[in-house]
């Protein structure tokens, strides 16, 4: 299992540290939270229910960790590149 999900722990800390940026320093904290919550709870659940019916095998559940951190690093940067943070007020 060690090998399998330390493969993930570099995005896991981007994504952690993305989804603080979003919250603390821009105020967006609904984005950072649908984001964090669809990949990963949504996708790991769905990965682990899909896969485990097609293999059999118990790296298939250590490798949604990977997987869906994986998702949520591409997401981020997307997003990152993708949002105007020039333009953004923070509405209080």
């Amino acid at each position: 299992m060690a090998r399998s999900v330390s493969l993930g722990y570099f995005m896991l800390a981007f994504s952690h540290g993305m989804g603080g940026v979003l919250r603390g320093g821009v105020g967006l904290s609904r984005d950072s939270m649908i984001i964090m919550i669809t990949l990963w709870c949504g996708l790991r659940v769905a990965w682990i229910l899909t896969a485990i019916h097609f293999f059999r095998d118990i790296r298939i559940v250590f490798w949604a960790y990977p997987i869906t951190l994986a998702c949520s690093f591409v997401i981020f940067i997307w997003y990152f590149f993708r949002k105007d943070w020039l333009h953004h007020q923070i509405i209080e």
